[in-house]
């Protein structure tokens, strides 16, 4: 499995300095990782990452209803994870 973590939330906000990837830093990631199976989304605003990635049209399986030590862990069992800009995804 390979998942992708998606920070959006506050790091939209335009008066914060974050930088937040862009849907095509997703697409490249996943064109150069090529996951045979399913990519996990895991983001703390599912339902904007869902239309965040509406681009990419490969296998999305967003995960939603977790606390985020589930999600944490739901990460650390990925072989491959495309990292936002978040010490969460560095972890």
């Amino acid at each position: 499995m390979c998942a992708l973590h998606v920070r959006l939330g506050d790091y939209l906000h335009p008066s914060l300095m974050f930088y937040s990837p862009t849907a095509t830093y997703f697409r490249n990631a996943i064109n150069n990782l090529k996951p045979e199976g399913d990519i996990l989304v895991i983001s703390d605003d599912p339902t904007l990452a869902k239309e965040y990635l509406s681009s990419i049209s490969s296998k999305l399986i967003f995960i939603e209803g977790n606390k985020d030590y589930e999600d944490f862990y739901i990460m650390s069992k990925c072989k491959e994870v495309v990292c936002s800009s978040s010490s969460f995804s560095w972890w």
